[in-house]
């Protein structure tokens, strides 16, 4: 058994390592600005999260397929999945507290002139005078048809501070959607359309009213 050597501190060795115990690390991006973090915090801290609209993007394929299984002990799980995965798809989504906004999926990536449709005709007809929408950085939402679309209706939009997936609640969404995914596990294009339609049917109000609070707008809620 070790010996509790004292630390010039007079604390226990053994006390101070159970204290520091190994522990699965966090990552986040070095470069984030902890500066346009908080000053988005207090931004966003004084208005009415009732009115927040979240926008993101997510791909999928047909490779899709649950990360675990049962099995006898000692043994591996092993399952077939397609060699080619198909052509990816891309998924863009807006949700609020009131829940999915807009969707659009499509194959292929998506590019400036897509989100601008997806905007135009997808998600600025159900905007409401007043809302603000919030998207990353990203050059596609950059567009100048997109920022005009929102704008036209009566609503604005706000850019999240770079490399901060966290405080947009939709990248939540997406882990919901993905794990659906995984459990329907589609082999044709056909049936991953289909199951991301059944995917986003599954999405509550509840739901996200849990991903705005883990984001940190459980503020503007209560």
């Amino acid at each position: 058994m070790p010996s509790e050597c004292e630390c010039p501190d007079g604390v226990p060795r053994l006390a101070t390592a159970a204290r520091f115990a190994a522990q699965k690390k966090s990552f986040a991006a070095s470069e984030r600005n902890p500066k346009a973090r908080k000053a988005f915090r207090r931004k966003v801290a004084k208005g009415d999260s009732k009115k927040f609209i979240f926008i993101d993007e997510m791909g999928s394929n047909l490779s899709f397929t649950r990360l675990y299984g049962r099995a006898t002990p000692g043994q591996r799980v092993v399952e077939d999945v397609p060699s080619k995965k198909g052509e990816n798809v891309s998924t863009i989504g807006a949700i609020g507290l009131d829940g999915v906004r807009a969707a659009l999926s499509l194959p292929g990536a998506i590019d400036g002139e897509t989100m601008a449709f997806f905007v135009t005709e997808t998600l600025a007809p159900k905007l409401k005078p007043g809302e603000i929408v919030f998207m990353d950085n990203c050059s596609i939402h950059k567009v100048e048809e997109v920022t005009e679309a929102i704008e036209a209706v009566g609503a604005q939009v706000i850019f999240l501070p770079t490399y901060s997936p966290d405080l947009n609640p939709i990248e939540n969404c997406w882990s919901k959607v993905k794990s659906i995914l995984r459990s329907i596990k589609p082999r044709s294009a056909e049936e991953l359309f289909k199951a991301l339609e059944k995917a986003f049917a599954a999405i509550t109000t509840q739901d996200i009213f849990g991903w705005f609070k883990h984001c940190g707008y459980s503020a503007a809620l209560e």
